[in-house]
């Protein structure tokens, strides 16, 4: 992938901001419905970030593991995508969409009404800054998926 996107760049190096325009192919990937090439393009992103540590903050962190847990919970894998889950819910802010959206997805089903109003409430908080976009953006995918399992 990090080919494909050399050649749209036109650059032969891997740039800092690669990692970032990989985990965003990613989540599009995701969200058209092709979770194993997304999977795919968020391991690569987590590699870059790697490879570019003050690239890697905490917010960046925890977007891409929450991607990478949709991957995995799209693709049937949710023994792994919840390894991710209870680390999200401990190094989140409380309340916040993040570590809600982590509640969600480990609550049971009798759990679940109650979780998917604290997650409607933090994204009813998060309100119209534009900051919070890729976090609501989640956030609604997360809502969706658990409406889905629901039925």
């Amino acid at each position: 992938m990090y080919e494909s996107l050399a050649l749209l760049t036109r650059r032969s190096e891997q740039p800092a901001t690669m990692p970032d325009l990989l985990q965003r192919y990613g989540r599009v990937l995701l969200e058209s419905g092709k979770p194993d090439d997304a999977f795919r393009a968020f391991n690569q992103a987590l590699e870059g970030y790697q490879r570019f540590p003050g690239a890697f903050g905490p917010d960046v962190e925890r977007l891409l593991f929450l991607d990478l847990t949709d991957a995995l919970a799209s693709l049937n894998r949710l023994p792994e995508a919840e390894n991710y889950w209870p680390y999200l819910v401990e190094n989140s802010m409380p309340g916040s969409i993040p570590q809600q959206i982590a509640r969600c997805r480990l609550a049971g089903k009798t759990e679940r009404e109650e979780c998917k109003g604290a997650l409607a409430a933090a994204i009813h908080d998060a309100g119209e800054n534009p900051g919070h976009g890729e976090l609501l953006r989640r956030a609604q995918w997360t809502s969706n998926q658990l409406e889905l399992q629901r039925q």
